[in-house]
């Protein structure tokens, strides 16, 4: 368990850059945040993400499930986005991908 947190938490850090942090924020969940996007940005990262964890996922010995959620909003909006955004993850991880 602790592995596989420490190597996505490695994963989201290679997805960062001046304007995307990212950060742990539960046992294994994390976010990223990313301020003042520009278009498609968010989309490029999600795909980004998919092909680590895809790559990841032929590595390791385990089938990996993963759910994504994001919202948009202002930093003075971030509890409600985060919770936009958890809502969202939960209704994806019903559609879940295994990735092996």
């Amino acid at each position: 368990g602790d592995t596989l947190i420490t190597t996505v938490g490695r994963m989201i850090l290679t997805l960062t850059d001046t304007n995307k942090k990212g950060y742990r924020i539960g046992g294994d969940e994390f976010v990223i945040v990313v301020e003042t996007p520009q278009e498609g940005e968010i989309d490029n990262l999600l795909q980004k993400w998919d092909e680590l964890i895809k790559l990841q996922s032929q590595v390791v010995e385990i089938d990996l499930s993963i759910a994504v959620g994001y919202a948009l909003g202002e930093g003075k909006e971030i509890d409600r986005i985060i919770k936009e955004a958890d809502k969202l993850m939960y209704q994806k991880k019903k559609q879940q991908k295994y990735y092996k």
